[in-house]
């Protein structure tokens, strides 16, 4: 395999690791009431799609930021 090859496949990895981190991070400030068990989830789907989803409904990450801008919060309620 070429040097230039495996240098690649370890910054895709290493990017991924980040990315996968950051995402962690939106989740954990995710502010969000009402939800019981199950909670949203932010997520970047294919497309680079952001999004916050809850048992099969979602919303846009700029939806919710405005949600949590305005209320402080997301609810049930909120997504579609």
């Amino acid at each position: 395999m070429s040097k230039k090859f495996i240098k690649a496949v370890r910054t895709a990895y290493l990017t991924q690791r980040k990315a996968d981190a950051a995402l962690q991070e939106v989740n954990r400030l995710l502010k969000h009431e009402g939800f019981g068990e199950d909670v949203p989830n932010a997520s970047i789907c294919a497309g680079e799609d952001f999004i916050v989803e809850y048992i099969g409904k979602e919303i846009s990450i700029e939806e919710a930021i405005n949600k949590m801008e305005t209320r402080g919060y997301i609810i049930p309620e909120d997504f579609y």
